[in-house]
C-alpha cells in the first residue's frame, strides 16, 4: 500500500521507510477500541469508513492529505479487531472458543500473502487500482459480515473472562 502511495505521489525510499514507521506507530499509539461504545451498531460504520478512506487515497490531491487518509483508515481499522473477537467468543460454547479463534485468525491471515500479488497485477492498469480494489472487497466483506450477524446479539449476560 505504501509503495503506491510512492508511486502515485514520487515519495523518496526514506520517506517511504517512515511512512511505514508512522502508520505502524499511529495504530496502538490511539489506545481504544468499539468496545468502549454501541460496538454491534458502530461496527459497520467504522470499517465501511475505513474501506472508503482507503479507496479514497489515491483520489488525494497532495502527499499530505494522502497520508492523513492513509493514518486515518490505519486507526479505524483496527478498532474491530477485540469487539469481533469478543464477539466470536460470546457466539460460540467455552469449550469450542480456543478452536474459534484459531479458524478465524486462520482464515483472516490466508488471504495476506495473495495481497502483494494482487496489488502488482491490479497495478498496471492504474496505480491507485489496488486501492479501490482493498476498499470495495473490504466495503463488501464488512457488509456481509454485517448483514449476517446483525441479528445475531451476543450473550450480553455473561462476562467476559479476562486473563489476568
Amino acid at each position: 500500500m505504501q509503495r503506491t502511495i510512492s508511486t502515485i505521489f514520487g515519495l523518496g525510499l526514506v520517506c517511504l521507510g517512515l511512512l511505514v514507521l508512522a502508520s505502524n506507530l499511529f495504530v496502538p499509539s490511539i489506545g481504544f477500541n468499539l468496545y468502549w461504545w454501541d460496538a454491534w451498531r458502530l461496527w459497520p460504520v467504522v470499517l465501511l469508513g475505513a474501506g472508503l478512506l482507503l479507496a479514497a487515497i489515491p483520489l488525494a490531491p497532495n502527499l499530505p492529505i494522502a497520508v492523513a487518509l492513509l493514518m486515518a483508515r490505519h486507526a479505524l481499522s483496527q478498532m474491530d479487531v477485540p469487539t469481533r473477537q469478543a464477539y466470536v467468543m460470546a457466539l460460540v460454547e467455552p469449550g469450542e472458543r480456543t478452536a474459534a479463534a484459531a479458524y478465524t485468525n486462520t482464515a483472516r491471515y490466508l488471504g495476506r500473502p495473495f495481497g502483494p500479488l494482487l496489488a502488482g497485477m491490479s497495478q498496471r492498469v492504474t496505480a491507485g487500482m489496488p486501492f479501490f480494489l482493498a476498499g470495495g472487497i473490504k466495503a463488501i466483506y464488512d457488509l456481509s459480515l454485517w448483514l449476517s450477524f446483525r441479528r445475531v446479539p451476543p450473550d450480553e449476560a455473561q462476562e467476559p473472562a479476562i486473563a489476568e
